[in-house]
């Protein structure tokens, strides 16, 4: 009986030991022309799903905080933003990595999951804002703008993001120019000219009623407003922009040099 016993915890201890010992690894990659991200929003759940392309064939299938408002890709497409509804007291801002790689994919994952802000602004489209070569997340409910870089959002790398107050809290546009950069504050109806950055010392306002959208046209200098079509400025003229400017209806605006 004892003899059996000690086979018996021999038998035992070598399988212990073959389970900790080195497995081969297989390279986990995916043959794709592209990928497809579509975020599932449910009430009670969410789900972000990655198809592989031209396939179609679903890879994987992460799930995220409910009510997913905003879902925008970094300029590398390595990396998506995920902001939650504003409908919470926890409005998380979710960094996804997407599985691209050098000359292959591999399966996307949850690289981090940031408490930072309230009202979230992170993108316009697909595209995440950005601003000096970094990307850029309003905080919209705490007048608050995030500045950080594109590697800090690895899973193995420690988050840092400058924070820039800004005037009050409002829904926010931006557009950089060579004479600086022009912050919209939709719900004021004003325009914010920094010269050296935003969140700096402001070289001016402008009024600016019902701003929709904003573009710097490099090959003519021009900064265009849009403004929404049958609204009333100033003056009474419909998409009236700054003082100066033409008026007419709905059309695109630049703001006045200097």
């Amino acid at each position: 009986m004892f003899r059996r016993a000690l086979s018996v915890l021999f038998l035992t201890l070598v399988s212990l030991g073959l389970t900790h010992g080195a497995v081969p690894e297989v390279p986990e990659a995916y043959s794709s022309e592209g990928r497809l991200f579509a975020l599932d929003n449910r009430p009670q759940h969410a789900r972000l799903l990655a198809l592989d392309l031209p396939r179609g064939q679903v890879v994987a299938e992460l799930s995220l905080p409910p009510r997913g408002m905003s879902l925008v890709a970094t300029p590398s497409g390595r990396y998506l933003l995920v902001s939650r509804g504003r409908d919470t007291d926890r409005q998380w801002l979710t960094v996804v990595w997407t599985g691209k790689e050098e000359g292959r994919w591999s399966r996307p994952v949850i690289a981090k999951s940031l408490l930072l802000g309230r009202g979230w602004n992170i993108g316009h489209g697909s595209e995440a804002y950005t601003h000096g070569g970094r990307l850029l997340a309003f905080a919209e409910r705490d007048a608050v703008a995030f500045l950080f870089s594109e590697e800090g959002l690895a899973p193995e790398a420690a988050f840092q993001a400058e924070r820039v107050r800004l005037p009050n809290p409002d829904h926010y546009h931006v557009v950089e120019a060579p004479e600086g950069t022009y912050l919209t504050l939709l719900a004021r109806g004003q325009v914010v000219l920094y010269p050296k950055g935003l969140g700096g010392e402001e070289a001016g306002r402008f009024p600016c009623p019902v701003e929709h959208g904003e573009a710097f046209h490099p090959e003519t200098g021009r900064k265009l407003l849009r403004l929404r079509p049958g609204r009333s400025g100033p003056g009474g003229g419909q998409g009236a922009g700054p003082p100066g400017l033409p008026r007419g209806r709905g059309a695109d605006r630049s703001l006045p040099e200097g």
